[in-house]
């Protein structure tokens, strides 16, 4: 019986635990996750900006500048 028989003929823990199946499995999953990764990103950020329009905000308008406060004052001045 050939490999690719023995591998379909077996149990399906079984292919998993084999060290080829394995050693398939991990750049397979990684793609995976990595296109998963991107795809909630996009939505996300689609989500915010969407967000953003409702309250009457403009998502493409550039950000104030940081207001620099002293690190020694309390109260920001």
């Amino acid at each position: 019986m050939s490999y690719w028989m023995s591998i379909l003929a077996a149990e399906p823990y079984q292919i998993v635990v084999d060290p080829g199946s394995f050693a398939l499995l991990i750049p397979i999953i990684a793609v995976v996750l990595g296109f998963t990764t991107l795809i909630v990103k996009s939505i996300m950020h689609h989500r915010e900006r969407m967000a953003k329009i409702g309250m009457g905000i403009d998502p493409d308008a550039p950000k104030a500048p940081a207001v620099e406060q002293d690190p020694l004052s309390h109260f920001g001045r």
